[in-house]
């Protein structure tokens, strides 16, 4: 379990790709680089314990409409986002919808991260 929550947090800061060094040297020169990471930090986990709440939401309502424990419900893994979310969304009013923006935020999701490792490559080639 921490070997995950470990992973989780160097990809979701983004540590050791070298995207935070691009992104830095758009900065001014008298930044206050303490005070940038203090909120990042701040903001990121906020964003991390809103998703929490979202997800466990969901698998919570979705365990109430079936009468079982949470534990019977929850995969982990891409189960969760490809199987057991879109099911939880179909038990709700306007599963369409919901579904719909479910599967946009997740291709947005997976674009973002298939797109910032290459501006800190694009970025060393091509300085501004």
């Amino acid at each position: 379990v921490w070997m995950d929550a470990a992973k989780q947090v160097f990809s979701s800061y983004s540590l050791c790709g070298g995207i935070l060094t691009s992104l830095g040297s758009h900065n001014k020169y008298n930044n206050n680089c303490y005070k940038d990471s203090f909120y990042l930090c701040l903001l990121n986990s906020a964003t991390s314990f809103v998703a929490g709440f979202a997800i466990f939401s969901v698998l919570g309502f979705m365990a109430y409409e079936q009468g079982v424990d949470i534990s019977l419900v929850a995969e982990s893994g891409p189960g969760l986002v490809f199987i057991t979310y879109p099911r939880a969304l179909a038990m709700m009013p306007l599963p369409q919808l919901w579904a719909t923006f479910f599967f946009i935020m997740i291709i947005l999701l997976g674009l973002d991260t298939e797109v910032r490792p290459y501006y800190s490559i694009v970025y060393t080639v091509c300085p501004r």
